[in-house]
């Protein structure tokens, strides 16, 4: 599996950074993790939909800067694109009714189906299984992190977390970590998203180069995550060849 590619990486309210919303390509399938305010413009500007047949989508929780512009995305698909649109989620999810509920008020009942995590099992070439983890996040009650397995090791995705979650599991159970992806926060008193200290004071240092923050709430925190030698995303620029 590649590194993410990213539409944006901004936090809800950093707008000028873009919603935070990550994405990779095997063969004609797109496979997008969040699809906030901007994301549906970004996929647009950047030509991704071009040689694409299906798209799988993955949703942390139904904060609008993780899920405003999905709805958007999908008519296009069913109606000027015609790309198979499919939602990855467990229907025992908490936030799976509330995705729907927006999905089919776009208008889209009937423009995607639904797949269970599970049956892509084995299916594809960039990663083995893929699984939601549920987070904490604030007030949110229904928020998740994702976790693909592949031959190279795990591959981390928080979503919006207070916490590292998943990730501290992983790392305690000896696990193989190829990657890892984490919402932070400037604020050292955030208590929705990971403030960057405590990133910093729980992530073992052997692990600090193969960790990407994200969803920067300000310039502030892209700062303090170079100088505590994390990497960070950046959002991807130009025409997608």
């Amino acid at each position: 599996m590649k590194e993410l590619k990213f539409l944006g990486v901004g936090s809800g309210f950093n707008t000028a950074l873009g919603s935070t919303a990550a994405y990779f390509i095997e063969g004609e399938t797109l496979f997008l993790i969040d699809c906030g305010e901007s994301a549906y413009a970004r996929i647009n500007e950047l030509g991704l939909l071009k040689d694409i047949d299906c798209i799988n989508f993955f949703c942390t929780h139904t904060h609008s800067d993780h899920i405003g512009s999905a709805g958007n995305l999908l008519l296009d698909c069913k109606w000027r694109s015609h790309i198979t649109f499919n939602l990855i989620c467990p229907t025992n999810a908490d936030h799976f009714n509330d995705i729907v509920n927006i999905l089919n008020g776009f208008g889209g009942k009937n423009a995607y189906s639904v797949i269970d995590p599970a049956l892509l099992d084995h299916t594809y070439k960039s990663f083995t299984s893929v699984r939601y983890k549920p987070t904490r996040h604030g007030e949110c009650k229904a928020a998740y992190s994702l976790v693909f397995y592949t031959d190279e090791g795990a591959v981390f995705y928080s979503g919006d977390s207070e916490t590292m979650g998943f990730a501290e599991e992983l790392i305690m159970g000896g696990a193989k970590i190829k990657h890892m992806y984490f919402d932070v926060s400037s604020n050292v008193n955030s208590d929705c998203h990971l403030p960057l200290p405590n990133l910093y004071r729980l992530m073992p240092e052997q692990f600090r180069g193969r960790t990407t923050c994200m969803h920067f709430d300000s310039e502030k925190a892209i700062v303090m995550a170079k100088s505590m030698g994390f990497n960070v995303a950046e959002a991807e620029r130009g025409k997608h060849e």
